[in-house]
């Protein structure tokens, strides 16, 4: 029951900070129109980078334990990303612009996909140049 504690409390701090990201980076627009979705792009991407350093921690002795992993993983991480609201705003945009909508799309996953690359090699790299 902890371990579901665990991500339960973790869900619930990225959800919050996800959703103060998006009240700081998604100005208000005349309308209510998006223009863009920066508080979930940035915060898939910031994720993703988190992502990627946690899976490049736990491929050296620094691994963290199942409670921490969950935690920040399942938990925190989980709440703080989300698709389904990236897809929701792609389909926000899509009604004023596919480009703009096939854009947003493309930007979230390469972004993402490269910023979880980017931080898992850089750990990798940081942690093995120190080892003896």
């Amino acid at each position: 029951m902890d371990k579901v504690l665990l991500v339960f409390l973790g869900g619930g701090i990225g959800s919050v900070l996800r959703y103060l990201l998006q009240l700081w980076l998604n100005s208000p627009t005349p309308a209510d129109r998006v223009v863009w979705a920066w508080g979930s792009l940035t915060a898939n991407v910031l994720g993703c980078a988190a992502a990627g350093a946690l899976v490049g921690l736990a491929s050296t002795r620094l691994a963290l334990d199942e409670h921490a992993r969950l935690l920040l993983s399942v938990g925190i991480l989980g709440g703080f990303t989300t698709f389904s609201a990236m897809a929701g705003e792609a389909l926000r945009l899509g009604e004023q612009s596919s480009a703009r909508a096939a854009g947003y799309v493309a930007a979230s996953n390469v972004l993402a996909i490269g910023a979880a690359w980017g931080s898992y090699a850089i750990v990798r790299t940081l942690l093995h140049a120190r080892s003896p």
